[in-house]
């Protein structure tokens, strides 16, 4: 740990001696904090798009794309790189967010990462059932709305297990067959328009025990 933070540390005091801060030089120090959550290969799978950067004495967020950006020198108060990692098995994308503030501190919610299934951050098979299943699972079981459904992938608090939390609503609340402007809106999980489905077995697990496990 103290040879990662030092590492960090000497990048990110190289990069100020310099007076040349470009987009790319966060990402490798935001890189550098998160490696030790990914084995090699699981590392090479995560994609950065996107970034956003509050500069000094400006009001406001931009948003970039990293690869359009990535050779431009900006001078920020904070700057987020925005990550993702596909599971081609699961057909799921997992994204997190690394912050960098002016005086070059990195921070990460780490839950968020750990979040990650391990197999997915290592690059094994997960034997989990995929969105689609647990979609199907959903319909089979009179979900409603069944033609508008989000998935999630969660760990409970209390839980060792993953569950797909499927939900479904109204089409003319919030439509998830579109990409969502910024993020989809919370609406009510009820019991109804909700199942959660254990990852690994498929079995449909009630509202009252998935409470439980997430108190």
């Amino acid at each position: 740990m103290l040879r990662l933070f030092l590492a960090i540390g000497l990048i990110g005091f190289s990069l100020i001696c310099s007076g040349q801060m470009k987009i790319k030089d966060y990402r490798a120090m935001a890189d550098m904090a998160i490696k030790k959550y990914f084995s090699d290969s699981g590392f090479k799978e995560i994609q950065c798009i996107t970034y956003l950067a509050q500069e000094i004495d400006t009001v406001g967020l931009t948003q970039g794309y990293y690869e359009e950006d990535k050779e431009k020198i900006i001078n920020p108060s904070l700057i987020s790189v925005l990550y993702f990692i596909n599971s081609k098995e699961l057909n799921y994308d997992f994204e997190f967010i690394v912050t960098i503030d002016s005086s070059l501190k990195v921070f990460i919610r780490s839950e968020r990462i750990e979040g990650i299934p391990l197999c997915v951050r290592e690059k094994k098979i997960c034997h989990f059932i995929s969105t689609n299943k647990a979609k199907s699972i959903s319909i089979k079981d009179a979900i409603d709305h069944p033609d508008n459904l989000m998935v999630e992938l969660v760990r409970p608090a209390n839980s060792s297990e993953f569950f797909w939390v499927v939900s479904g609503q109204d089409k003319r609340n919030v439509n998830y067959n579109t990409d969502p402007v910024e993020n989809w809106p919370l609406l009510p999980k009820q019991k109804n328009n909700t199942r959660y489905i254990n990852a690994v077995t498929a079995k449909i697990v009630s509202y009252e025990d998935y409470s439980l496990l997430n108190r």
